[in-house]
């Protein structure tokens, strides 16, 4: 008899609890969810994510090699090498951006190594051969 009233209690709280202010009685997660996003201010301004480019081999060899010849374009030159890509001008100035910060974390890496090699490390980190290519 306890246990039942413990249960009938129990349940009587729950469905107290599904009914506060803020919270929508008797749906199930996925309808709570659709329609919080339909309450959402956000949901008038939602907009697709816009894809990302994919670039052509052409594309990618010219702007590794202007990469190789300079690390930052001015503006002039950026919108030189984007109309003859046949790409936006952001698209080459975060393409740069990108390629800079690949850069940089390669150096980062090999800085290191020399660094490890030339104190005499001998650790089996320093030693294995699949790290030279890194």
């Amino acid at each position: 008899m306890f246990f039942l009233l413990v249960l009938s209690r129990a349940l009587s709280s729950f469905n107290l609890l599904n009914n506060l202010p803020g919270t929508l009685p008797s749906l199930s997660p996925m309808s709570r969810l659709q329609h919080s996003m339909q309450l959402s201010p956000n949901s008038l301004n939602m907009q697709k994510k816009q894809s990302r480019p994919t670039f052509t081999g052409h594309q990618i060899y010219q702007l590794e090699r202007k990469f190789e010849q300079t690390k930052y374009l001015a503006g002039a030159d950026r919108a030189q090498l984007a109309q003859e890509l046949n790409m936006s001008e952001s698209q080459v100035k975060v393409w740069f951006q990108n390629r800079r910060t690949k850069w940089r974390k390669k150096e980062a890496a090999d800085n290191a190594l020399v660094k490890r090699g030339a104190s005499g490390d001998k650790s089996p980190c320093s030693l294995s051969p699949f790290l030279a290519g890194i």
